[in-house]
């Protein structure tokens, strides 16, 4: 954000909602994964969470408190992956982003979490809660190099990411990682495209999305 501050001459604000333009460009029309497919969640602390976490961990819970929660699906075949912000672990809030992504004859390998129980999907599990980390070609290793780029952007690049605008960073990951092996002629073709019908309201993005925005009171 601080090249476009100095090379163009304008504010901090210009300069962010800039920014995000470009990144709503790069979300090109997606198309569902046949798979076979890796679904897996990871979760996001605030700084300010941390002792409350801690705290949870101490009282026998799994330390999630205050975390916001990233569901990823990568594509083993093409390496593709798909990620976003959801309000919750829920088997209603999982299934509906596994279904969105994944084909219907798509094979879908998880955790062996609860939530994932009866999807109308092909469906392998691993048991990491009890040490089962593969179970023939079920596993879902090829997320953890997503998540380990993640939480190191947020700790090394951010520093500070708020669950409000956590979404944006996610998607901003996605269209790294889905066209990191293009060359710059086709990726500046790829955000051209994807400019194509996309309008975003300056009003429309700072707009409360209710999530806390991690601003000091």
């Amino acid at each position: 954000m601080r090249f476009f501050c100095s090379e163009f001459g304008v504010s901090q604000k210009s300069a962010w909602f800039a920014l995000h333009r470009l990144r709503k460009a790069g979300e090109n029309r997606q198309v569902m994964f046949s798979g076979p497919v890796e679904v897996d969640e990871s979760y996001m602390r605030r700084e300010e969470a941390k002792e409350a976490c801690e705290q949870d961990a101490q009282r026998g819970g799994e330390g999630v408190v205050g975390k916001t929660v990233v569901e990823g699906m990568k594509e083993r075949e093409t390496n593709e992956i798909r990620a976003e912000v959801v309000s919750a672990t829920k088997r209603t809030t999982l299934q509906v982003f596994l279904m969105e992504h994944a084909a219907p004859d798509a094979v879908v390998y998880t955790e062996g979490v609860a939530a994932y129980r009866g999807i109308a999907r092909t469906h392998g599990t691993a048991r990491y809660s009890v040490g089962e980390y593969t179970c023939d070609q079920a596993h879902t290793n090829g997320l953890a190099s997503l998540w380990a780029l993640m939480k190191r952007g947020y700790v090394d690049i951010y520093r500070k990411t708020s669950p409000r605008h956590l979404g944006q960073c996610v998607k901003k990951l996605q269209c790294c990682h889905n066209v990191r092996e293009k060359d710059i002629l086709e990726r500046m073709e790829a955000i051209m495209t994807g400019m194509s019908l996309k309008r975003l309201l300056y009003r429309e993005w700072i707009a409360d999305n209710g999530l806390p925005c991690g601003a000091r009171s």
